[in-house]
């Protein structure tokens, strides 16, 4: 028996990667799959039907081939095939246009909405009301190319009340000695980052607690 390529990443989902054959992550806490390869569907089954958006880093083939085979499953197999599908991808792919027209061409009969959404570096879709997503920009040969961070949305204590205790702080605040809408700072931490299989990584992952999964796909999950 031939070896699995797919890693089980925790809670956060499934990598698969086989040089120039398929690559694809489904994270499953905001069911988003990045990439699409070939076998993709049929190793996702019934959770392709709670996956809203795909989210394509390059026009390569071992990265876009799964596509057809997707939206047709969505479409006919027993699930909810009414839910609409968004496709981002790199702008200016002319590969996936290609795809997009063959897609048009070939599945008529759409029970769902599908629409194709080109996007660039620094574009960023809300999830929900403390996490978004972000595009990043990565070195893929010629092609474009995009890597995509979620990032969290978080508060913590200003620095310039770091030195007092909590009591302190109760205290100051029912005094008035505070203003209590300086008490706290906002802050972005990135979750995780996905570049595919680029060469660069260009976000900020400045804390030590890291891990990275290569072989190829580089993925970085970083830690709270």
């Amino acid at each position: 028996m031939s070896p699995n390529p797919t890693s089980q990443l925790a809670d956060l989902g499934y990598l698969y990667s086989k040089a120039l054959f398929s690559n694809w992550f489904f994270y499953h806490p905001y069911r988003l799959l990045i990439d699409c390869g070939e076998g993709c569907a049929s190793y996702l089954d019934a959770e392709i039907f709670a996956i809203e958006k795909i989210l394509l880093t390059h026009e390569h083939t071992d990265h876009t081939a799964g596509i057809p085979a997707f939206i047709n499953l969505r479409n006919t197999t027993m699930g909810a095939t009414n839910k609409d599908l968004d496709i981002y991808y790199p702008e200016g792919s002319q590969h996936i246009e290609l795809l997009k027209n063959f897609i048009s061409a070939t599945q008529t009969r759409l029970k769902f909405v599908l629409t194709w959404i080109p996007i660039k570096v620094g574009t960023t879709l809300e999830l929900d009301k403390t996490h978004y997503l972000k595009t990043f920009s990565v070195r893929h040969g010629f092609c474009p190319s995009l890597g995509y961070a979620i990032v969290e949305k978080r508060e913590r204590l200003s620095p310039e009340f770091s030195h007092l205790t909590q009591e302190q702080i109760q205290l100051a605040l029912r005094r008035g000695q505070i203003d209590k809408t300086r008490l706290r700072q906002s802050y972005e931490q990135m979750q995780i980052a996905h570049t595919g299989d680029a060469y660069s990584l260009d976000v900020d992952a400045t804390s030590s607690k890291r891990r990275r999964f290569e072989s190829p796909h580089r993925l970085v999950a970083q830690d709270a």
